[in-house]
């Protein structure tokens, strides 16, 4: 289900899906940043979708740029999300 999709007019802007999906991605580029050298800090959610078993993964795509750089990346992740437990499946910069 997409839950969120920047180049969509009618796309939900719920303040608290906004919250949900730009935190994950922070998640996301944390975990990521655990494994690069280059630390980057998330700039704008692109797209975001939703599949609920036994818990929610999210499956994001959302630019992030270098500390003390403008240019941006695009990344992938993929954060999965059951009680008591949040796991990052993957995070990689993907080709735009």
């Amino acid at each position: 289900m997409v839950l969120y999709d920047r180049r969509d007019s009618t796309a939900s802007t719920n303040p608290y899906r906004m919250r949900l999906l730009k935190n994950t991605a922070k998640l996301a580029i944390g975990y990521f940043n655990k494994q690069s050298p280059i630390r980057y800090s998330v700039v704008d959610l692109v797209k975001a979708t939703q599949h609920i078993c036994s818990g929610r993964y999210f499956r994001l795509l959302f630019t992030a740029k270098p500390e003390g750089s403008e240019e941006t990346k695009t990344f992938e992740s993929k954060v999965y999300y059951r009680i008591g437990q949040t796991e990052v499946d993957f995070v990689k910069i993907v080709a735009t």
